[in-house]
């Protein structure tokens, strides 16, 4: 049978289908779904182990159904632009010249209040409403959102063993104290001050673990004061760590940092930067991205949603329902949830560009099978019953 258009309509057959099933009902989904989402519950269901729903992608190796929490966005090198057009002027403000820069307009959907694309001020992991800010991913690869300093380059190896994996790279502070303030070490001054005051002011966060390697926190910042080596953080959340610790942010000696947000940090291959209008108001919404070599600009995609792609949501339902071949890439938070939902299957599958775990299941009878997870801001799977 031909592949249905549009997500809503797939879940609308399912629905009214005939039950018992006599057999498995295969729903063939073919192509790129962008800003949609298959939000099941217990009409969904199927009938049994061998009477299953299945919501089934094409397969094979140019064949690719993608299920997308974002826009695929179209790149173009800024260097063609007019000197005068809100992207350029902002890319004049970066660490690399405007020749190594692609530059892609706002999605049309890019959403107007600027608070809900930052980091919220929190505990990164047990905030229940952690979002992250738009991300890019390209050639199914979650990209470095523009940073200081700089990530070493990546280090995947020919060992079929190796998971490829980069290590990362921090500041550290050099003294502690318990009014929120970083104390940062005179040869990473040039660190500090590459922002501009505008960017400073307005988009840059800083990553911290105040406590050495605990507790994981995003904070914005505020003051500089270069004199003394040290900068505040703006922050209205307590002691970290400890709700018993008062209304002091602590932050120890050789707490590991790095700061993140403005343009002025483009300065290396992989890295991006979504802009909010903090330097060149007109620029709002253009993405800035300095591309690694032999990248498929086509592929790219930035992550908008906040909504899991796939969400299974019952009441202690059996719902025996298979995905098969689907490309979940882009989100702000989860690409998956499944609460109180039992006997549901996930088999080649690629999990993409989540801002937070990009599974997370409150259920069991879940399984994962041959599925690639790519870029996750948490954990790949997270489960509890």
């Amino acid at each position: 049978s031909s592949a249905v258009k549009t997500l809503s309509k797939a879940l609308t057959l399912v629905k009214n289908y005939q039950r018992p099933l006599t057999g498995n009902l295969i729903v063939h989904l073919s192509g790129t779904f962008e800003r949609q989402r298959l939000n099941l519950t217990g009409v969904h269901a199927g009938t049994s182990a061998s009477k299953r729903v299945i919501f089934r992608g094409d397969s094979g190796s140019t064949a690719t159904t993608r299920l997308l929490g974002g826009n695929a966005l179209d790149f173009v090198k800024v260097s063609t632009l007019a000197s005068n057009h809100p992207a350029r002027e902002l890319a004049s403000y970066a660490g690399v010249g405007i020749t190594n820069l692609y530059a892609a307009a706002p999605p049309s959907n890019f959403p107007s209040s600027d608070s809900t694309l930052k980091w919220r001020d929190g505990d990164c992991r047990d905030d229940e409403n952690y979002a992250s800010p738009p991300l890019l991913s390209v050639d199914r690869r979650v990209m470095t959102r523009a940073r200081e300093p700089n990530l070493p380059a990546r280090t995947a190896s020919v060992d079929e063993n190796s998971m490829g994996e980069t290590r990362d790279a921090w500041l550290r502070t050099n003294a502690g104290n318990q009014a929120g303030k970083v104390f940062y070490k005179s040869s990473d001054a040039s660190s500090i001050t590459k922002a501009s005051a505008s960017s400073w002011n307005n988009a840059v966060n800083i990553h911290i673990f105040p406590l050495v390697d605990w507790y994981d926190a995003r904070l914005n910042v505020g003051a500089r004061n270069v004199g003394s080596n040290n900068f505040e953080c703006d922050t209205t959340q307590n002691a970290p760590g400890n709700p018993d610790g008062g209304s002091k942010f602590r932050i120890v000696n050789q707490a590991r940092y790095y700061l993140e947000g403005a343009i002025e940090y483009l300065d290396t291959a992989g890295e991006y930067h979504v802009s909010l209008g903090e330097v060149v108001s007109e620029s709002r919404g253009w993405t800035l991205y300095y591309p690694e070599d032999g990248v498929d600009l086509s592929s790219a995609v930035l992550s908008i949603t906040k909504n899991s792609l796939i969400e299974i949501n019952t009441s202690e339902k059996k719902m025996h329902v298979s995905f098969e071949n689907l490309v979940l890439e882009g989100s702000r938070r989860y690409l998956l949830a499944v609460y109180n939902s039992y006997y549901i299957d996930f088999y080649k599958c690629s999990f993409i560009n989540a801002g937070h775990d990009a599974a997370d299941v409150w259920s069991h009878h879940v399984t994962f099978r041959s599925c690639i997870f790519e870029g996750s801001g948490g954990s790949a799977l997270r489960f509890s019953e």
